[in-house]
């Protein structure tokens, strides 16, 4: 069988009527291809129908790896380990709640996420060291979901991977043997519709699973083995199609089972990629539980001189992957949490303050009303989607001669309301159709003039050139009948280099090397007690307190790290009459209060910036 007449490995069920869903046109479609447009009945109704995204759509690209992996292998307990993925049954059940009606107003949803974060990231052993390095620091602070909280906290960030095309590959086992022949299918069909002992007249039928070359989780660190494939070749053997959960239950039982899928699938697409990714990333999946997975060719080889860490760009195969892989994880969000009000985008190498990130968001939330909450809510409260907010656009501007002097905001971190991302994900007139398509279609470098006119080779740049076009839907969609830039300055959120200083205010910072995201930690979790004993800018307690912290990295971080050698200019003191402020549960740093006000921007759109101080900083 081809791939695209298989359910994909992903399991996400396409729902027949859904308020929000931007693929309901594809589940009428599906039936009336499958049964035929006779089954219909005299008012034109289809039969109720299960319908899974294939291979070749938004939602058949993009899922937990867990999934990818289990779908090519046993050497994965997946029974066992989707228990420790809380966010994903979290995600199924939301799903399950909402289906075929708008999260909007509705209550009791068991989701406690205000802000899903999606950081792209690359299989090489330099990117898994930032990873490192932001799991151990902001990726701490309390109100994030991770493993160790069961992913209960109000923003959950995922890494997101997709295949790498490498300069010198290793031998990548080839999946495809591993779909079934059409004999193959109708036997499991079969074994599924006659359940129990009805299942032993049906004839036995092989299956294929690839048999790994190690333990994943045993490969000890420096092994040379985490470099390459964990995928070592194709076996075959009787078919096992116990239902349920067990251990001899098939991995497709077990998790059709666990996410209380309407129905169980007899054989779906495995994912076409997964074997290239490296023992490593299969470690580390495992071990951090927070990764999803593009089954798509988005990572390709520079064709630029851009050094990790420098500006400017890697070249356009490389650009129009990342907005490929950023148009998927908008796909993914948007319909895997539709009960979280908004969707994030970040990068490897940034550096988020978060106690005061979400504390800005709740007070957008509230109409840049009121007084700051100085506690967050308990993470057992669901969030869920109000009937009326902003639609917001978060980010730092960015604004050129280029696209019509098209205003954006950075690709380092920016966040979306879902409303804007369902704006951006419509494939509802020609171009944004188009551009669609090519995010789900493989690279071509005879398509270059198309990627550049819709200025997919600047991943943050076509998110606000999308904005732009379709200001008359975003009219339609949004409470207030507009988008809200909510703009901040470079003193905010900035790229971390020789012209820019980091202040008690700052929120995210870009281009952190591993060494210096540990010395953030410890500046903002610190930099309160020193401004306290020393009420003005001083000379001699701002290198009494770098000294400090230096100090503490010699203990803390290990001196081979990338950039131990150089550490961030910070700014512990300053000139000015304190700021509201108070120092968030949990975490010891200083949240403050600092004000949003409008400026004038279009007269279609509602524009306001953090008002940052300026004296004596």
């Amino acid at each position: 069988m081809r791939r695209s007449q298989l359910p994909s490995w992903t399991l996400r069920v396409v729902d027949a009527l859904c308020d929000e869903c931007l693929d309901n046109a594809t589940h009428a479609a599906a039936v009336a291809r499958q049964l035929g447009a006779s089954t219909a009945s005299a008012d034109g109704a289809l039969p109720a129908a299960t319908v899974f995204a294939t291979p070749s759509a938004p939602l058949g690209l993009a899922g937990p790896m867990l999934f990818a992996m289990a779908s090519v292998t046993d050497g994965v307990a997946v029974g066992a380990e989707l228990a420790r993925w809380s966010w994903v049954l979290r995600s199924y059940a939301v799903r399950r709640q909402f289906r075929g009606a708008s999260p909007v107003g509705l209550r009791g949803g068991t989701s406690p996420y205000l802000v899903v974060l999606g950081i792209p990231s690359t299989d090489q052993p330099v990117r898994s060291s930032l990873r490192d390095a932001q799991r151990d620091t902001w990726l701490s602070y309390a109100e994030v979901a991770r493993s160790g909280n069961d992913f209960r906290g109000a923003l959950l960030p995922l890494y997101i991977f997709a295949a790498a095309e490498r300069e010198q590959p290793h031998a990548v086992l080839d999946v495809s043997p591993l779909l079934p022949t059409v004999a193959e299918y109708e036997a499991a069909s079969a074994v599924l519709l006659r359940p129990g002992s009805a299942a032993g007249a049906v004839r036995s039928y092989a299956e294929r699973r690839v048999r790994l070359a190690v333990d994943v989780g045993a490969v000890g660190a420096g092994d040379a083995l985490l470099a390459e494939s964990p995928c070592a070749a194709i076996v075959s053997r009787p078919a096992t199609p116990a239902a349920g959960t067990g251990a001899d239950a098939t991995w497709l039982s077990q998790l059709a089972s666990a996410l209380a899928l309407p129905v169980r699938p007899a054989a779906v697409a495995a994912a076409e990629f997964v074997c290239g990714a490296s023992t490593a990333l299969w470690q580390e999946a495992l071990a951090h539980r927070n990764m999803v997975w593009v089954d798509m060719m988005t990572d390709r080889r520079p064709s630029s001189k851009k050094k990790l860490g420098e500006g400017g760009n890697w070249g356009l195969p490389v650009e129009v992957g990342m907005t490929q892989k950023t148009v998927l994880w908008l796909e993914y969000a948007y319909h895997a949490f539709p009960d979280v009000p908004y969707i994030m985008k970040g990068d490897d190498d940034t550096y988020l303050k978060v106690p005061q990130f979400m504390s800005d968001v709740r007070y957008m939330r509230a109409g840049f009303k009121g007084k700051r909450v100085r506690s967050p809510p308990e993470v057992r409260d669901a969030v869920g989607v109000a009937e009326t907010e902003e639609c917001i656009y978060w980010g730092s501007w960015m604004r050129g001669s280029l696209w019509n002097y098209l205003r954006y905001h950075e690709g380092s971190g920016y966040m979306l309301h879902r409303r804007l991302v369902q704006v951006v994900l419509e494939a509802t007139d020609r171009l944004n159709a188009e551009a669609v398509h090519l995010a789900v279609t493989p690279y071509n470098e005879s398509l270059k003039e198309a990627y550049e006119a819709l200025v997919m080779d600047v991943e943050d740049a076509y998110v606000g050139r999308v904005l732009r076009d379709r200001r008359d839907r975003i009219r339609e969609v949004c409470p207030f009948h507009r988008a809200t830039y909510v703009e901040e300055d470079k003193t905010r959120h900035f790229d971390l280099d020789n012209y820019h200083w980091v202040r008690y205010f700052s929120v995210l910072m870009h281009h952190v090397s591993p060494s210096d995201q540990y010395f953030l930690q410890y500046f903002f979790r610190h930099e309160h007690a020193v401004a306290a004993l020393s009420k003005v800018c001083n000379d001699t307690v701002e290198k009494l307190a770098t000294a400090a912290a230096r100090r503490w990295m010699a203990f803390h971080v290990p001196h081979n790290l990338t950039g131990y050698n150089k550490v961030p200019k910070v700014r512990w003191t300053y000139n000015m009459t304190p700021i509201d402020s108070f120092v968030s549960p949990g975490d010891n740093v200083s949240v403050y209060s600092l004000p949003y006000v409008a400026f004038a921007f279009d007269a279609l759109d509602k524009a306001v910036q953090c008002a940052t101080p300026t004296e004596g900083v």
